[in-house]
């Protein structure tokens, strides 16, 4: 990191001071990776730096052939695994689809309803 110009790599050091500080608060951290741009950066510091916690990513069956290519290549720089999860056999799909969507249903309502409370309350506002 010492390659960063002065601003970005502050801004690493807070990034790594934070996960430091999660990790000693909760002590079991993983991150979810996306294996997007971002995903990559935290990545980089969490492997560099804050190397307890654990970092994971969901494999969909859908990814492209160049995601695939993308993990092989970060497993092979920092020397570690990065545990996929995969999806379901088709078996449990169907049972495992009514339930989430009941859970996404419940969430996204009560998602709705407090931004509802929002907007009122700003609006009512003087």
């Amino acid at each position: 990191m010492t390659d960063l110009p002065r601003a970005l790599q502050d801004r690493a050091n807070d990034s790594i001071s934070r996960l430091r500080s999660a990790l000693a608060e909760y002590k079991n951290v993983c991150y979810a990776n996306s294996l997007g741009l971002e995903s990559m950066v935290l990545t980089d510091l969490i492997w560099g730096a804050v190397p307890q916690i654990e970092i994971f990513s969901i494999d969909t069956g859908r990814l492209y052939p160049e995601t695939y290519d993308l993990i092989e290549r970060v497993q092979r720089r920092y020397g570690r695994a990065l545990r996929m999860y995969y999806r379901m056999p088709p078996t449990w799909r169907n049972g495992w689809a009514r339930t989430a969507s009941t859970v996404f249903a419940t969430v996204s309502s009560s998602a709705a309803a407090v931004a509802r409370s929002a907007r009122c309350s700003r609006s009512a506002a003087p």
